[in-house]
This record gives structure tokens, sequence and C-alpha cells, in this order.
């Protein structure tokens, strides 16, 4: 460590609070909009000159990391780095991304970052080549991460579009003619440590499939029981996600359905017409709620939908199930590797682990 450095996050980085941009003003282009918890949208004028990093400023992603390769906007929800002060861009977000800020909410009611806080944040330093070496072992990591999740997200195009090509002359019915909730409640004093528990905060952000897990026996109350080949899907606005065959038992946050074919259908008829955008546009629009809109069933039950012909889902449904399952294999790996450079990350970051030049 005689080679590391102990000083502050003000002299690693210098933090600024992001732009705002009204939907009203975005326009169609390609680059990233970055907002509290990731990339939110595009738009077609970057505000800052990319590779860069921000730290989500306010709310349920207080203190999130995100790293953005290329010219970018930063919304106000969120601080971004102006000056990374000759450190390593990749690196710097791995620092960020390990610090703890839940000790410097400036807010009540809800939680958020004043730059002004966090300048005298004590931080280890290695040199800039040791850096480069951090970065480059963690970036290889969320690199494979973020080729799965590309992978899963073509698997699923794959499978709508060959949904949608065998259910266009198909059967018009309801969805709740094709699947209905499984309620399987579970108290809280049966729920034992190491059983697996979804909530929606471990849905990934864009639908695609689970994000992380969590431990039964940390719940306050009451769970849903759910089943391997089961599809989830949260009713609280706006976590509209979805997943098929977690590939083990568990119990979920009463906010989630669980959803079950109706005989002839399987589950991989219902995850279809789930991932539609158009199920999560009718099922919004049925909500009820002020403060926290949820989705009613009897509202999404109606929903009209065409499915397979009885006589193809003997075809229809092993072939989107083969595509589904093989996007849950890769959601797997995402969830190892991720757990894999969780462990790595603070071990690299604090110099308990080093990074050695190659010979």
């Amino acid at each position: 460590m005689s080679e590391w450095s102990v000083t502050t996050l003000a002299d690693v980085v210098k933090l600024q609070r992001g732009h705002d941009l009204p939907t009203r003003d975005r326009r169609p282009g390609g680059v990233p909009i970055v907002g509290s918890f990731g990339i939110t949208g595009r738009h077609d004028t970057a505000k800052v000159k990319g590779p860069g990093v921000t730290i989500g400023r306010s709310g349920s992603s207080f203190g999130t990391a995100v790293y953005v390769e290329d010219d970018y906007w930063p919304l106000n929800t969120c601080l971004y780095v102006t000056d990374f002060r000759g450190n390593d861009p990749r690196w710097v977000y791995s620092l960020l991304h390990e610090i703890d800020f839940s000790g410097y909410n400036s807010g009540s009611a809800q939680p958020s970052l004043n730059r002004n806080f966090l300048a005298n944040i004590p931080v280890c330093r290695p040199p800039a080549s040791e850096q480069q070496r951090i970065a480059g072992v963690l970036g290889a990591l969320d690199d494979l991460i973020e080729t799965n999740r590309q992978q899963i997200s073509r698997l699923r195009e794959v499978a709508q579009a060959y949904f949608e090509s065998v259910a266009r002359d198909g059967d018009a019915v309801t969805f709740g003619d094709v699947a209905q909730p499984v309620r399987q409640g579970v108290s809280r004093d049966r729920l034992s440590a190491g059983t697996p528990y979804l909530g929606l905060e471990h849905f990934g952000t864009d639908g695609s499939g689970i994000a992380g897990v969590g431990d039964a026996g940390t719940v306050e109350s009451n769970k849903s029981r759910f089943t391997a080949g089961d599809v989830l899907y949260g009713k609280l606005r706006p976590y509209f996600r979805k997943y098929d065959r977690p590939g083990f038992d568990g119990v979920c946050s009463t906010e989630i359905w669980v959803l079950r074919g109706v005989e002839p259908y399987a589950s991989a008829i219902v995850a279809a017409l789930v991932a539609q955008p158009e199920f999560t546009e009718f099922a919004m629009q049925g909500s009820g709620g002020t403060r926290m809109p949820r989705a009613d069933w009897r509202h999404v039950a109606s929903m009209p939908v065409v499915v397979p012909l009885r006589e193809q889902l003997h075809e229809v449904e092993p072939r989107l199930d083969a595509l589904w399952r093989a996007g849950v294999d890769l959601q797997k790996e995402v969830t190892e590797l991720t757990r894999a450079r969780d462990e790595l990350l603070p071990l690299l970051i604090s110099g308990m682990v080093r990074v050695r030049e190659m010979a």
C-alpha cells in the first residue's frame, strides 16, 4: 500500500448537479440521457463529453453510480463528474460504486445527496497505472455482464417476433382466459433464511429479467409463493416488470402477481403476452389509487388478446419455451458475474487485493 495515498473525494473528482431536460424538449437521437439510476432515454444533443460517471442524487437510487462510455446528458436527478483530476474514469466509477453514501443524506422525507457534503469523504488512491489495471479487471466483468444482457434482449425480441407471427391469425380471447394469478400466501413466521425472495427492487429496470435475489429471512411481512415456471409481474406503477421461469421456488412481494397458464395454455404463452408493450399500457390504464396506483386484476383479465390456435400450441409452446429458457440461463450467468464483481470490487478498491503489472 506504500504506493497508494489517502486523500479525499474532492481531490479525486469534481462533482456537479445535472441539468434539466423536460420530456417536451427531448428530440429523437442517440445521446444517452442519464438519470438517478442509469440511462432513462435518448436525445439528439449531448451536454457532457464521455466517458462519464454519475451518482444518483435522490430517491430510491440515492448514491447509485453509473458509467457512461459516450457523450451524454446528465439529468438534475444525479451528480456527475466534471473533472476526473487525472484519474481513470472507470476506476472512479468503481470507487463511487463502492462508497456507502447513506451517511451523507441531506434530505428529510426523501434521501438526497448534496455534493458539498461529499468533499471530505476519505478515499485510498492508487497510482494511475494500477487504477487502469483495476478498471481493466472490473471492466472486463462489466463487459461480460452487458454482453449477456444484450443477448437476453435479442432472445426476447426473437421470441416476441415468433409469437406475433404465429398468433396473427389465432384465437381472440381475453387475458383472463389464458392466465390467472395464483394466491399462495406464506406467513412471515414460516419464512426461513436462505429462501429466495423477489421484490420489485429485484426486477431489472428494463423489464428484461431479475437483477438480483433477496433472502426471505430478512423480510418483515407475509409474502406470496411462486415456483419454477410461474410468470411474475409487478402490479405497482411504475414497476411493471416481468420474468419467466426463475429456475427455483421462492416467495415474492404481494405487489407481484404470480401468473400461471389456464389449460391449454402454458407459461410460455403467458410470458409472451405479458412481454408485449400493449399489456403494460392496458394495465396502467386501469390502475387504481392516487399516491401509488396499482394494476387491477379485473381490468387486466378483460384485456383482448390473440393467441395461437389450439392445434398449434404443441408446436409453438416448446419453441417459445426454449427461447425463454436460453434467456434465463444467460440471466443466471449475469447474476453470478455480478456477484463475483461485487465481491471483488471492495477488495480491489481498498488495496487488499492488488492487480500487478503483467510481465
